[in-house]
């Protein structure tokens, strides 16, 4: 017998992994960068594609969708690189090797892979550069092998790149150097309207929502510059609060509480009791860590994380580390930590706890999947814990 209710039916539609699956108002868009990539490689030209704009606006989406196709993957041999992730050249150039031709055994030479880049008798590349504004940063060699293609008076590789990127500094020295080719298109993305993000909550659980609570959402998310992935913490804590109040739906009431909370003007307590069961474990494992005047090294907590999570039988997510560091970001904004960036374009490279170990606990005591963690808390900090 099935006794879920639809706020539990609606609470599983908001599922931190759910933003990859989000595309809404990009339809043209993905039509527009199909037949851009479909005219450079028809023409067996090199090309560029820069598509940039605010953060979380559906930019890596609609470019995912695009490269999986039938349509593309039957003709081209299709690369996603995340240049933020890639810490070195060395790291830049090892992803690229393994993408190209699973180079796994040793560490290819950067030579190796700038000539299988410009072999021109191999089928037709798309590579995708994500966050390309640091790609100069990461490495000057590939950054000049892309610049020299596109300017290039010789027969140019079979390969399509594709750079993604919000608008940074970075990126817009990088665009005025590489748009001046004629073999260079860019495109703007807009940030979604409320319309357009009230539409993700009315698709996802329409039947658990009150109107006025999802258009109280769409309008506090379009003054957040439109980032739908915020939909995706938002909602689940709307959910959350009327599940707590025994209602039905999600009223008006639950909506205003929830902004509130996601915007740190929150009791602790109740944030706490709104994270996933993954989140409170990465709270919890900040605890293993070895503090030098209460900071954390992001890489030692990242290790604690993995380790926690097999401990007390949490499965690995498909991506462990992007979820990671996205939670970083969320819990940085919601003064749950406190990070270590001198800059907002920079990687999150250590943290301060900024909560009560009490307060972790409580929630930690309420959530079936987690209690285990309970147990490993008290052997690192003690049994008041």
């Amino acid at each position: 017998m099935n006794n879920q209710t639809p706020l539990d039916h609606a609470l599983l539609q908001f599922d931190v992994r759910s933003p990859q699956n989000a595309l809404v108002g990009r339809e043209n868009e993905m039509i527009e960068l199909e037949s851009t990539i479909e005219c450079f490689t028809h023409n067996n030209q090199f090309g560029l594609v820069l598509i940039h704009g605010f953060n979380g606006i559906g930019k890596t989406t609609v470019v995912r969708q695009v490269i999986n196709s039938t349509n593309i993957r039957n003709t081209n041999k299709v690369i996603y690189i995340n240049v933020a992730v890639q810490a070195t050249s060395k790291m830049l150039c090892s992803a690229l090797a393994t993408e190209l031709y699973g180079e796994t055994d040793r560490q290819s030479s950067l030579k190796e892979v700038l000539t299988y880049l410009n072999d021109t008798t191999q089928m037709n590349k798309i590579i995708v550069f994500d966050e390309v504004d640091r790609l100069k940063k990461r490495s000057t060699e590939i950054y000049n092998w892309l610049k020299n293609s596109l300017f290039s008076y010789f027969k140019a590789p079979n390969c399509v790149v594709i750079g993604i990127s919000n608008d940074t500094e970075d990126y817009a020295r990088l665009a005025g150097e590489l748009t001046q080719s004629p073999h260079a298109t860019e495109f703007c993305y807009t940030r979604n309207s409320i319309e357009e993000l009230a539409m993700v909550i009315r698709e996802r659980a329409s039947s658990a929502f009150d109107e006025k609570a999802i258009l109280h959402i769409a309008k506090e998310l379009v003054n957040r510059e439109g980032d739908i992935r915020s939909i995706f913490s938002l909602c689940p804590t709307a959910i959350q609060l009327a599940k707590n109040e025994k209602s039905q739906t999600v009223k008006l009431i639950h909506a205003i509480k929830a902004v509130s909370i996601c915007n740190g003007d929150n009791d602790m307590k109740e944030f706490f009791f709104s994270m996933s069961s993954y989140e409170k474990a990465l709270c919890c494992a900040m605890f293993f860590c070895k503090k030098s005047g209460g900071v954390i090294s992001v890489g030692e907590l990242f290790q604690k994380f993995k380790m926690l999570c097999a401990r007390i039988g949490l499965k690995p997510l498909p991506s462990m580390l992007k979820q990671f560091r996205e939670s970083l970001c969320i819990f940085d904004s919601r003064g749950v930590i406190d990070d270590g960036r001198d800059s907002c374009h920079e990687d999150i490279v250590k943290i301060t706890p900024m909560f009560d170990r009490k307060v972790l606990v409580s929630a930690l005591e309420k959530d079936t999947k987690v209690r285990k963690a309970l147990v490993e808390l008290r052997k690192a900090v003690g049994v008041e814990a």
